[in-house]
């Protein structure tokens, strides 16, 4: 067996047993469209408790900004804390969030930096789909340090 079937079968793995503990515990994964920075992406929620998740995005943006000349791969990493209702929950089905990630912006150069999503997430009750708007303090480490803000917004599939 070469390395790369090895690989692939951990990761298969890796992601049946991820959705084998959220079946287990009631929870919902998630994938679906982010806007924002940079353009149009992939989001994807798992490990969802009803509180607590980790979140991520994966994204390409053919155009410059800048700093990248050439287009450049985003990625984005979080671990979101949903706790907070804005109302009871009996009558809505919004929740305020706030976590702590990471960031790998490539390109020319690579940078590196953390992030600290702040967001309102609402999710239906008639269909399996959660939507959020957020904003994005960040802190660029590599290759300088920098700070900026983004902004976001999604739709996911649940399941």
């Amino acid at each position: 067996m070469n390395k790369l079937t090895f690989k692939l079968m951990i990761l298969l793995i890796f992601v049946l047993s991820l959705e084998s503990y959220a079946q287990r515990n009631r929870t919902k994964s998630g994938v679906g469209i982010i806007l924002g920075h940079p353009d149009v992406g992939i989001s994807i929620k798992f490990l969802n408790n009803g509180y607590r998740y980790f979140n991520g995005a994966v994204a390409w943006s053919s155009g410059s900004d800048n700093k990248n000349n050439d287009g450049y791969l985003y990625l984005h990493g979080d671990y979101i804390f949903k706790q907070w209702r804005i109302f009871d929950r009996s009558a809505t089905n919004f929740a305020t969030y706030i976590g702590a990630g990471l960031q790998l912006v490539t390109g020319d150069p690579t940078a590196f930096g953390v992030r600290i999503p702040l967001g309102l997430n609402y999710t239906f009750n008639e269909v399996p789909i959660d939507a959020f708007i957020e904003l994005v303090p960040q802190i660029e480490l590599v290759p300088d340090t920098d700070f900026n803000v983004d902004a976001a917004f999604a739709i996911r599939f649940l399941f």
